[in-house]
């Protein structure tokens, strides 16, 4: 549901112009970022500081592709991807805390860091031919498959639906376009989808604890420190939270970059 609800405003604001699409899509990589080391119990000053660098990332990725004076291209973002992997490496190098969990605050900086940038590449579809069209498909294509994927529902029953689902309603949309046309619609809503579908599959095992871990943790606690670290609580609520901010904005973001490639294959 909330997956749908972000495609829904992201929807709106690329429909109103760049800056708006822009501000909300940067909502959306956020929420990733703070729902990933949250997730993760990396909540201490110091192992947080690595979502700050992620956030930092975000921001200019975003702001990059804004300014760019061609507003398909997202060449900017290499460099953007460049800075924010070696900021995370020189945060963990400057910590005084002894290093704990190190690598995993790394590890998250990095891939938040990437996906972050790798969800800016939607201003990139929106600068581009027919770019209000395209985000209007790959929005509605994800939004709609990854609605169908619930948990009571099993995955062998409900990627097909939702793909069918989504990339149905994608090529309705695509049909009120002037320069998409209907094979494109279709190769943009079924890539949409697919991607989205396979992203929400992919962190559906994150809202579904195995019952070693679960037995480990016992509800509401988080993984023990190491190195003798004092961890900051994390509340059953806070945690559940912060695992749906992941799996719910992950399928947006990660689609982007495969929206982009066959959105330049098939419209230019």
């Amino acid at each position: 549901m909330l997956t749908a609800v972000f495609a829904a405003l992201l929807l709106g604001a690329s429909a109103i112009g760049r800056v708006p699409l822009m501000v909300l899509l940067l909502v959306v990589q956020l929420i990733l970022i703070a729902g990933w080391f949250a997730t993760a119990a990396l909540t201490t000053r110091w192992l947080a500081a690595g979502s700050v660098v992620a956030a930092a990332g975000a921001i200019a990725a975003d702001v990059a592709l804004l300014r760019s004076h061609d507003h398909s291209s997202v060449r900017a973002l290499s460099g953007v991807l460049a800075a924010t992997v070696g900021c995370a490496f020189v945060v963990q190098l400057l910590r005084r805390d002894g290093r704990p969990r190190s690598t995993e605050a790394l590890t998250a900086t990095v891939a938040t860091g990437a996906l972050a940038t790798a969800g800016a590449v939607l201003l990139g579809v929106r600068g581009g031919r027919g770019g209000v069209d395209v985000v209007a498909i790959a929005l509605v294509a994800a939004g709609v498959g990854v609605l169908v994927v619930q948990r009571a529902v099993p995955l062998w029953v409900s990627l097909p639906v939702g793909l069918v689902a989504g990339t149905g309603l994608g090529v309705l949309v695509g049909r009120q376009a002037s320069i998409v046309d209907s094979g494109s619609s279709a190769a943009i809503a079924v890539v949409a989808a697919g991607v989205a579908l396979a992203a929400r599959a992919t962190t559906l095992a994150f809202a579904r604890p195995g019952p070693r871990r679960a037995a480990e943790r016992g509800p509401g606690q988080t993984a023990e420190p190491r190195s003798g670290q004092t961890a900051e609580p994390v509340s059953g609520a806070v945690a559940q939270l912060a695992v749906r901010s992941v799996a719910s904005t992950m399928p947006i973001v990660v689609m982007a970059p495969a929206v982009l490639v066959i959105a330049r294959i098939m419209v230019g």
